[in-house]
C-alpha cells in the first residue's frame, strides 16, 4: 500500500532471497487489490524485498519456520517523489583527503586574516609545523623542498615562499616524498626520496604580476624593509627581492649554508675560523639581501629552464658566556669562558638547471651552482680553568681575527636512457667539485699557569697566519635498473671518485723589528692529498601485494696519498669497505604501513684526523691527528609505523632508532696539571644510541579543536679516554611538545604550545658525576578579527629553566610580544602593523651542550625590546588563464 494515500500497488515485483547465499526461493507481482502469494519452506531465513519504479525498494529479514499464513500482514511503501522532496542533504567539504601517496590540503578551507602569508597556513595544516626560523616538519618529518606549482621556485631559500607568497593566492598544499629516478621505475619509496611540500596556486595566479612592498622602522635603531615581486605568465616565472633588516627575519639559510660549509669530503687543516656563515639567534644581526629567479617551459614542458641569483650580507656582532664541567677519571675541572665577536659574512651565488627530454627514450639534466664568499672575523676570549677544589689552573686572554675568501663552483651532468622494455632504464652522473680558500689573520693571546693559585708561567703568542686551500673532486656514476618480472628488479651501480687537495697552512712568529717574517714550523703544514675510490654495487627490490623488500650490497676500495711537503715524506693508506642495507616495508591499507630497515655505512677517517698537525689557534686545546686510525663502522636499525586518516584528520607516526658502532672515530684527552687539553684521535669501541619518537595528530569535530602531541626519548653511551684511564658516560634526553589550536572562522584564532626538556648526564663511571638540564615552555597566542579591518595578535612565551651550572640553579623569563594590524582598501591592499617585541624586556639566550666528557651552557645576548609600525603594500593584477 502507498504510505501516503492507502493506495493499493499493483504490478510491484516481491521476491524472496535465502539469506545465506542470496539464492531466489520465490517471486510474484501484486494484483490490483495489492496481495500476492509466495511459496516458501520452513526451514529457511529470508530477505523478503519488494521493488517498484515509483517506490522505494523495500526489504526485511524474516525467519520462515516462524510465519503463518498472511504473516506479511500490510506493508507500506513510501514514493520516491516523497522521499526526495523530504531530504536534506547536509555534509562537509574534506579539508584533508589522501591522493595515492600524496596527502592534500584543501587551503580554502582555512580562513585566514586577509594577506595573511603562506607560513600562517600552514601552521594551521594538521600534522605540520613551523618554528619560530622557519623550519617545516610534517608529522615529525622535516621538509626538505617546498614547491610552487610542482617547480622549484627559489630554492635556496624556501622561507622567501612561505614568509611572502600570500595564503589567499593557494588552492591546494599537497605533502609528498619526491621520488628518485630508481623509486619511480619501481613504484615504491627506495628510502632516498625527498619530504617534500607543494603549494598549487589558484588558477587565476597561474597568468598575473603580484607582489609585496614594505618598509618598517622602530625604537632603539631598528628597522625592517622589503621588497618582492613575482610575474606569472603560464609557464614562465620572474621574480626579484630585496631586504634590510636588522629584526632577524633571516639568516644564511640551510641550503646556503649546506653548499658554504661543503669541504668537498677534505677537511680543512688551517681553518682559522670555525664560524659556519650562518645567525642561529645568537647576537644582534643586520642583514641585506637581493635576489632574482627565472624559469621557463617550452615545447609542451620537455624543455625546462631555471636560473637563480641570490647576493647576501650579514654583519653579526654579540657576546657569549659559557660554563663547562670537563671531566676526568678521578675530578673534573670547571672552564669559564667570555667571547666578544664581530662576524661579517658576503656572499654571491648563482645557480642554473637545464632539463630537456629530446624524445620518451632520453632525459638529459645539466646544473651549475657558483659562490663567492668574502668572510671577515674578530673574537676577544678571556677564559679561566679551575678544578674541583676551586684552585686556578690557568686563565687566557685571546685576541682572533681573520679574513677569509672562498670559490666555489659545483656542476654535473645527467643523463638517463630508457628502453622499449617497460622500467628497464640506464643513468650516467657526471659531476665536479671545486673549492678555493684563501685566508689570512692575526692571534694574540697570554696564557698564565698556576700552580696553588700562584702564577708561575706565563705564555705569549702573536703570530700572523695564512691558509691557502685547494680542492678538485670529479664523480661518476653509473645506474643500471633491470626489471627481472613484473614484481622484482634488479638495480646494478658503479661509481669512481678521485679527488685532489693542497693545503698550505703557515704560522709567523713577530720578529725584533715587529715584522712577521720568521715561520713557526711545529704550527705551520704543506700537503697535498689525493683520494681516489671505487664502489661498485648490487640491488634487488621485490614487490609484493602488501609489501616490499628493497636489498643494497657494495663494496667499496679507497686510496689515499699524502705528501709532506716540509719534510719531504710521503705516505699512503688504502681502505676496503663493505656496505649494505634492507628494508621491508608492509602496508595494512594505503594509510597505515610499517617499516623495518638497517644500514650498514662504513666511515673512513678525514685527512685532518689522520694528519699529525697541531694548530694553535686555540692554544689551551690542540688536536692532533692520527695516522693509525681505521674506518668505523656504524650500523643502523630502525623500524617506522604510521597510521593516516587524513579524512578524520588524525595520524599516528612511530620512529625506533638504534645505532651502535664499531671502531667509532672519537677522541684520546690527555689534561695536564695546567689544565691545557691535548686531543689525539684514536679508534674507540662500545658505543651506542637508541630513540624513541611518537607523533599523534587529531581533530576533535565537535569543539573545531586540532591537538598534537610529541615525545622524544633518547639514550647515547660514549666512551672516553682521559689521561689514559677509559670509562664510559651516558647522556639521556626526554623532551615532551603538546599543541592545542582552534579556528573560529572571522572571530578568532587560539593556540596554546607546551613543551618539556630534560638532558642529563651521567659522567665519570666511578664517582657517578651527574648534570642535569630541564627546560619548561609554554606559550599562549591568541589572534583577534576586530571590526575596522583591526587584527590583534599576542603571545606570551614562559619559560622555566632549571641547570646545575646556573649559579642559583633555576631561571624563568617571559617573552611577550603584541601587534595590532589594519587594513585598508576594499582589497585590503595597504596595511599598517604595530608590533611590539619582548614588552617585559626579559628575553634571554640560553643553550645546552652534551658532549663525551664535558657538560657546558651557553649565555648570550639576544634580540630583546623594540617597537617597530611597518607599512605594507600587496599589489595583484590578474589575466584570464587558459
Amino acid at each position: 500500500m502507498d504510505k501516503l494515500s492507502n493506495e493499493k500497488v499493483e504490478n510491484a515485483v516481491v521476491y524472496l532471497l535465502r539469506s545465506k547465499d542470496s539464492i531466489l526461493v520465490d517471486f510474484a507481482r501484486t494484483k490490483p487489490d495489492g496481495t500476492f502469494k509466495l511459496i516458501y519452506p520452513k526451514t529457511n531465513e529470508v530477505f523478503l524485498i519488494i521493488s517498484h519504479p515509483k517506490y522505494v525498494e523495500y526489504l526485511d529479514f524474516y525467519k520462515t519456520d516462524t510465519l503463518q499464513d498472511n504473516a506479511f500482514q500490510k506493508i507500506y511503501l513510501t514514493s520516491t517523489e516523497k522521499l526526495l522532496q523530504e531530504v536534506i542533504v547536509k555534509g562537509r567539504i574534506s579539508r584533508v583527503r589522501t591522493i595515492g601517496d600524496t596527502i592534500e590540503f584543501n587551503a580554502e578551507m582555512f580562513k585566514l586574516a586577509p594577506k595573511a602569508p603562506v607560513s600562517d597556513l600552514l601552521k594551521l595544516l594538521p600534522g605540520l609545523k613551523m618554528d619560530k626560523n622557519g623550519t617545516i616538519t610534517a608529522y615529525g618529518e622535516r621538509v626538505q623542498q617546498v614547491l610552487v606549482d610542482g617547480e622549484e621556485y627559489f630554492s635556496l631559500d624556501p622561507s622567501l615562499i612561505t614568509q611572502n607568497l600570500n595564503a589567499d593566492m593557494v588552492s591546494k598544499v599537497q605533502l609528498y616524498n619526491k621520488k628518485t629516478n630508481i623509486a619511480k621505475a619501481t613504484g615504491v619509496d627506495d628510502g632516498n626520496s625527498v619530504k617534500t611540500l607543494n603549494l598549487k596556486l589558484k588558477q587565476d595566479m597561474k597568468k598575473s604580476f603580484f607582489g609585496r612592498m614594505m618598509g618598517g622602522a622602530g625604537t632603539s635603531k631598528y628597522f625592517d624593509n622589503l621588497v618582492f615581486f613575482n610575474r606569472f605568465n603560464l609557464n614562465e616565472k620572474f621574480a626579484i627581492y630585496g631586504n634590510y633588516s636588522n629584526i632577524g627575519r633571516v639568516g644564511l639559510n640551510s641550503k646556503e649554508l649546506e653548499i658554504f660549509n661543503d669541504k668537498n669530503n677534505v677537511s680543512n687543516i688551517g681553518d682559522l675560523d670555525k664560524w659556519n656563515g650562518g645567525y642561529e639567534k645568537m647576537g644582534l644581526p643586520i642583514e641585506k639581501a637581493a635576489g632574482a629567479f627565472y624559469s621557463n617551459k617550452w615545447h609542451e614542458g620537455d624543455n625546462n629552464l631555471r636560473m637563480e641569483y641570490r647576493y647576501r650580507d650579514l654583519f653579526l656582532q654579540g657576546q657569549n658566556t659559557s660554563s663547562s664541567n670537563i671531566y676526568q677519571f678521578l675530578n673534573k675541572n670547571i672552564k669559564k669562558e667570555n667571547t666578544n665577536f664581530k662576524n661579517n659574512i658576503s656572499s654571491n651565488l648563482i645557480s642554473g638547471i637545464y632539463e630537456s627530454k629530446p624524445d620518451s627514450f632520453w632525459n638529459i639534466k645539466a646544473e651549475i651552482i657558483g659562490q663567492s664568499t668574502i668572510k671577515k672575523s674578530e673574537y676577544d676570549f678571556i677564559g679561566s680553568v679551575v678544578n674541583h677544589n676551586s684552585n686556578m689552573l690557568n686563565d687566557e686572554n685571546r685576541q682572533l681575527s681573520t679574513i677569509s675568501k672562498f670559490k666555489k663552483i659545483n656542476s654535473s651532468l645527467q643523463f638517463t636512457k630508457y628502453t622499449r622494455k617497460p622500467r628497464r632504464n640506464f643513468q650516467l652522473t657526471l659531476s665536479q667539485k671545486y673549492h678555493n680558500e684563501s685566508s689570512y689573520g692575526f692571534i694574540i693571546a697570554t696564557q698564565q699557569y698556576y700552580n696553588n693559585n700562584v702564577s708561575i708561567d706565563t705564555q705569549n703568542i702573536d703570530q700572523y697566519k695564512t691558509n691557502n686551500f685547494d680542492n678538485f673532486t670529479f664523480i661518476g656514476k653509473l645506474t643500471y635498473l633491470e626489471p627481472v618480472s613484473p614484481k622484482s628488479f634488479l638495480i646494478l651501480g658503479l661509481s669512481f671518485e678521485n679527488s685532489n687537495s693542497i693545503s698550505n697552512y703557515k704560522s709567523f712568529n713577530k720578529a725584533l723589528n715587529n715584522e712577521y717574517a720568521n715561520i713557526d714550523s711545529a704550527n705551520s703544514s704543506y700537503y697535498t692529498f689525493s683520494i681516489r675510490s671505487v664502489k661498485p654495487s648490487l640491488g634487488y627490490t621485490l614487490i609484493g601485494a602488501k609489501s616490499f623488500i628493497i636489498s643494497t650490497f657494495g663494496i667499496s676500495k679507497n686510496f689515499y696519498l699524502q705528501k709532506d711537503k716540509f719534510q719531504q715524506l710521503s705516505k699512503d693508506n688504502s681502505f676496503t669497505n663493505f656496505y649494505s642495507s634492507i628494508r621491508v616495508d608492509y602496508r595494512f591499507t594505503n594509510k597505515k604501513r610499517i617499516s623495518m630497515q638497517y644500514d650498514g655505512v662504513i666511515v673512513n677517517p678525514t685527512l685532518q684526523q689522520l694528519q699529525e698537525t697541531s694548530v694553535n689557534t686555540d692554544p689551551l686545546n690542540i688536536f692532533i691527528g692520527n695516522p693509525k686510525l681505521k674506518p668505523s663502522g656504524t650500523h643502523k636499525f630502525g623500524i617506522l609505523y604510521i597510521d593516516n586518516k587524513p579524512s578524520k584528520e588524525r595520524s599516528l607516526v612511530v620512529r625506533l632508532n638504534h645505532t651502535f658502532v664499531k671502531n667509532e672515530i672519537n677522541y684520546q684527552l690527555s689534561i695536564d696539571s695546567f689544565g691545557r687539553n691535548r686531543y689525539l684521535f684514536i679508534n674507540l669501541n662500545g658505543n651506542y644510541s637508541c630513540s624513541e619518537n611518537i607523533v599523534y595528530d587529531f581533530r576533535i569535530d565537535r569543539y573545531n579543536i586540532n591537538i598534537s602531541m610529541e615525545v622524544l626519548l633518547s639514550q647515547v653511551k660514549v666512551s672516553s679516554v682521559v689521561n689514559n684511564n677509559r670509562f664510559k658516560n651516558k647522556l639521556y634526553s626526554t623532551e615532551f611538545a603538546a599543541d592545542i589550536s582552534k579556528l573560529v572562522e572571522d572571530k578568532y584564532e587560539f593556540n596554546l604550545s607546551f613543551g618539556v626538556i630534560n638532558k642529563s648526564g651521567i659522567f665519570n663511571a666511578k664517582r657517578k658525576d651527574i648534570n642535569n638540564y630541564a627546560k619548561l615552555t609554554i606559550t599562549p597566542e591568541v589572534k583577534l578579527n576586530l571590526p575596522f579591518k583591526l587584527n590583534f595578535f599576542t603571545s606570551l612565551e614562559y619559560t622555566f629553566l632549571n641547570s646545575s651550572l646556573l649559579l642559583n640553579r633555576s631561571l624563568n623569563f617571559c617573552l611577550w610580544n603584541v601587534s595590532i594590524n589594519k587594513t585598508f582598501f576594499k582589497n585590503n591592499d595597504l596595511s599598517m602593523t604595530i608590533n611590539i617585541n619582548d614588552i617585559l624586556n626579559k628575553n634571554k639566550g640560553i643553550s645546552v651542550d652534551v658532549f663525551s666528557n664535558s657538560f657546558s651552557q651557553n649565555n648570550f645576548n639576544v634580540i630583546k625590546n623594540y617597537g617597530i609600525v611597518n607599512v605594507a603594500w600587496n599589489f595583484n593584477q590578474k589575466k584570464a588563464a587558459k
